[in-house]
């Protein structure tokens, strides 16, 4: 059984009292809404990266299911086959002429439906601005804890909704 925060039960049920719906307690529907379980990809060029993470994220209960891919062809057969939701996207030393790839790459990649979180050894403004500006939801360095790692996906999935001064609310980044 999935317990659902209440946070997330009195926020549903108060954006439908405010557009005029009527919300029945459906648990299917708060589960399917808000704790989706990370479906992951992970695609690095090097086998070595992948499989260390997957043995690194396999086995967290918060993940259901990791599987890897070398190449962008081999990416999308996998998105398709296995559900994915995230795609955690490994760059190592890429240089500011091999970033058009890596534009094309990730904005394939948010095509598809994902979320993508790019994960690199050396942190870089310009590379990681071009990321983000390519649709890449995180930009995060490989040396990050496992733990802290999957937060992160998991609020790619789930962003925290906050309240703006001017009545309108956003996503926090």
């Amino acid at each position: 059984m999935t317990i659902v925060p209440t946070h997330c039960v009195t926020f549903v049920t108060t954006i439908c009292t405010l557009i005029g719906l009527h919300c029945f307690h459906y648990p299917r529907f708060e589960k399917d809404l808000f704790m989706d379980a990370i479906r992951l990809l992970i695609f690095d060029e090097h086998t070595a990266v992948r499989n260390a993470l997957l043995r690194r994220l396999g086995t967290s209960p918060r993940v259901e299911s990791v599987t890897a891919a070398g190449t962008l062809p081999e990416a999308i057969e996998a998105i398709h086959k296995e559900h994915v939701n995230v795609v955690l996207f490994g760059l190592s030393g890429v240089s500011h002429r091999e970033l058009r790839q890596t534009i094309q790459e990730v904005q394939t990649l948010k095509k598809v439906g994902v979320a993508v979180v790019v994960v690199t050894s050396y942190s870089d403004d310009i590379e990681r601005e071009v990321v983000l500006q390519a649709g890449a939801d995180k930009y995060l360095l490989k040396d990050i804890n496992s733990r802290q790692l999957i937060t992160e996906i998991q609020e790619v999935l789930h962003p925290k909704i906050v309240p703006l001064d001017n009545g309108h609310v956003a996503n926090r980044q």
